[in-house]
């Protein structure tokens, strides 16, 4: 049995039921709403015991909760702080090490006030694709128990 195919009608046809065709439109679609990613800088300072060059263990990691550079300058003060406390010179064959780490992440904002930031919009990182694109995470160390140096 062959199928027939089913009509269309055409300008001013009367359908059954429907109505007489008086007009056809092409819907052309809204294109989609244009999605902004705010890239954000984000800079920590890792705190670390290294033993003859192999890291031991974690000593904490700052943030730059503060403002801009204060993760290195409050990382710098507790670990010189620490060392001393410790006993941990530049003869030692334990080094307390800093690193500064400075990474980007994509976020978008959401509707309410920054708590910590009066005035400002929140964000959030996106939860698929946050580091889409973006360079790696650079580290560099910044001060070392061995040379006693402060690098930036």
């Amino acid at each position: 049995m062959i199928k027939e195919e089913l009509k269309i009608p055409k300008v001013g046809e009367y359908v059954r039921n429907m109505g007489r065709l008086i007009k056809i439109e092409d819907i052309v679609p809204p294109p989609p709403p244009i999605d902004k990613d705010y890239i954000f800088e984000d800079i920590e300072a890792k705190c670390e015991l290294i033993y003859k060059g192999t890291f031991i263990k974690s000593l904490g990691t700052s943030s730059d909760f503060y403002g801009i550079g204060t993760s290195v300058e409050t990382a710098i003060k507790e670990m010189k702080e620490y060392a001393i406390e410790m006993q941990i010179t530049q003869d030692s064959d334990l080094e307390v090490r800093i690193t500064k780490v400075v990474s980007q992440v994509r976020r978008q904002p959401i509707d309410r006030e920054n708590f910590y930031a009066k005035g400002y919009k929140d964000f959030e990182t996106k939860k698929w694709g946050s580091k889409l694109n973006l360079p790696e995470p650079v580290e560099t160390i910044v001060w070392s128990s061995k040379t006693g140096e402060v690098k930036e």
